[in-house]
């Protein structure tokens, strides 16, 4: 069977328990259960260039594939984050993610080039590592100035 068929018919019966459970759903939400769907991370693997860090302010958003999104989140710390060579793990945060195909990255303009080689999206519930690139064909780069740069992403 193909792989997209089966997708369709596993997301159909998710959408099916999804109703039946609806009244179900409303009822643990009012015992103050939530219903936590991943725990998601992202990491950043800053590039190893002399000029690649930047001290900039960073956010990123994560989309899955079937065009659902959490909100944009920062990714700066207290530490030193992206000077050359750095990798960091940023999160958990919680959202409702069917896969991981995309992911957008900000970097603003109070810091100076930035190098990005590669970003993770780690989904902590079931494992899954998403790998992401960038999309323009840049490589990950970013200029002094303020930019906007979508990744695309992949299960590795």
């Amino acid at each position: 069977m193909h792989v997209g068929r089966v997708r369709a018919i596993l997301v159909a019966l998710m959408a099916g328990v999804a109703l039946l459970l609806g009244s179900a759903g409303a009822a643990s939400a009012d015992a103050g259960t939530a219903k936590v769907v991943s725990r998601f991370y992202v990491e950043i693997q800053t590039g190893w260039q002399t000029w690649a860090g930047t001290d900039a302010t960073v956010h990123a958003k994560v989309y899955g594939c079937d065009d659902t999104s959490g909100p944009f989140v920062n990714l700066d710390s207290s530490a030193d984050d992206f000077e050359p060579g750095s990798f960091r793990r940023y999160g958990p945060w919680n959202w409702n993610l069917n896969g991981v195909c995309q992911m957008a990255i900000v970097k603003y303009n109070n810091g100076n080039d930035w190098q990005v080689d590669y970003a993770n999206v780690i989904d902590g519930v079931t494992g899954a590592v998403y790998r992401c690139l960038a999309a323009d064909g840049s490589g990950g780069y970013f200029p002094s100035a303020y930019e906007w740069k979508y990744f695309w992403c992949y299960q590795v």
